[in-house]
């Protein structure tokens, strides 16, 4: 993989890991990454007004992309609060984040392109499934395929799906960018991100309006909004530079599967910061799916 990738994709899973403990510590719901993502559109949207960039006409595909893009982006931010809001951040992040590392290439090898993830890969997708069935289980003995039938786990599933969702399309959204529009990668990512920023809102704001209790939470976090600016400038510099880097790889599956490495990171903060429980299986499970991850990367 570039290596300029590489080091775009490692910040980013910091920042990741960081925007996920906020929104744990401090509001699981869909109100908060509303707010969130609204606050991060408006700190980046000077960058239209300093950078001004050519975009595609209306007319042009890019646009039904970016549309299909922000509903993905969607579902996934409502996977995760809800994830969250049911369970431990140190099950659901390393879940939502590694399953799509699988889905991924899986989507790629059913489409006409395929995939350049081959047998060579298959051991660490072998690690990383096996690492996310055992992450569930609190003893290993105690296996039951009620396990993964908890609240939390088919959010997880959500919010994977919308990862996976946005990865592909928006793949397309930034190599549509560059090659038709003669943008560099970081012209790209900027203008990408603010844009799927403000799609993501038109499908998510008015998705969590509709139910009582998220509404009630906009009224009470927009009250003090100084965790939602930080989660917001670190949702948006996140993707920005995980968008860049799609600009660098030939395939979005080698990015989706390095900037897992933001789980082992997610899971030391929610042992150190949360106080939540960390035994023995859960370690075994969450360095499965690292070294899998690693493994894919190489």
């Amino acid at each position: 993989m570039n290596p300029e990738a590489l080091v775009l994709v490692l910040i980013s899973a910091c920042l990741h890991a960081g925007w996920n403990l906020i929104g744990k510590q401090q509001s699981p719901s869909q109100a908060f990454f509303v707010i969130s993502t609204f606050f991060g559109v408006l700190l980046l949207s000077p960058w239209l007004w300093l950078n001004p960039v050519a975009l595609p006409d209306w007319n042009h595909p890019f646009w039904l992309w970016l549309i299909f893009s922000g509903f993905f982006q969607a579902i996934y931010l409502t996977g995760l609060a809800r994830a969250y809001k049911s369970g431990d951040l140190s099950v659901s992040y390393p879940l939502a984040r590694a399953l799509p590392v699988v889905f991924v290439p899986l989507c790629y090898s059913l489409s006409e392109q395929g995939s350049q993830i081959d047998s060579r890969h298959f051991p660490a997708l072998i690690l990383i499934v096996a690492g996310a069935l055992l992450l569930p289980l609190n003893r290993l003995r105690d296996w039951h395929w009620r396990a993964y039938l908890q609240p939390s786990i088919l959010f997880v599933l959500l919010a994977a799906a919308g990862t996976t969702g946005y990865s592909l399309v928006d793949a397309h959204g930034i190599n549509i960018l560059q090659k038709d529009v003669g943008m560099n990668p970081y012209q790209a990512g900027a203008s990408y991100v603010l844009l799927q920023g403000m799609t993501c809102l038109l499908w998510l704001a008015p998705w969590a309006m509709f139910y009582q209790e998220e509404r009630r939470q906009v009224f009470r976090l927009i009250q003090a909004p100084k965790w939602m600016i930080w989660a917001g400038l670190f949702i948006m510099l996140t993707y920005l530079m995980i968008l860049a880097s799609f600009a660098l790889v030939d395939e979005a599956s080698f990015v989706v599967a390095f900037r897992q490495i933001s789980i082992v990171l997610g899971v030391i903060a929610s042992v150190v910061l949360l106080k939540e429980q960390l035994n023995r299986l859960r370690v075994v499970s969450v360095s499965l799916i690292f070294f899998g991850v690693v493994l894919i990367s190489l």
